[in-house]
């Protein structure tokens, strides 16, 4: 199995999807949620390919939706997961400053 790796940006994207639905459904919500999106990082690192390609957002790109949010991540000798936007993000501006790397 590969090892999983987050960018730097997830921890606050996790922290912002928490304190959101904890708003919005309290903390039993919030806490599922977060449970059920790692749960999704989990299934991920067992099958890389469970993913949808999405070369149209960045090449060698993969997503997979959990609830209101989209995973997306990339394989190579590892896995990383290099974002989780809401679905209704404009995904282009999303990852426009991922083109460069």
């Amino acid at each position: 199995m590969k090892r999983l790796v987050l960018a730097a940006r997830i921890t606050d994207e996790m922290g912002e999807i928490y304190q959101y639905t904890l708003k919005t459904f309290g903390a039993a919500q919030a806490g599922r949620y977060l449970d059920e999106i790692n749960a999704a990082f989990r299934r991920i690192q067992e099958n890389e390919a469970i993913g949808c390609e999405r070369d149209d957002v960045l090449e060698g790109f993969r997503s997979i939706a959990v609830g209101g949010h989209v995973i997306f991540y990339r394989v190579s000798n590892l896995i990383e997961i290099v974002g989780v936007p809401h679905r209704r993000r404009d995904i282009g501006r999303y990852f426009a400053s991922c083109k460069d790397e």
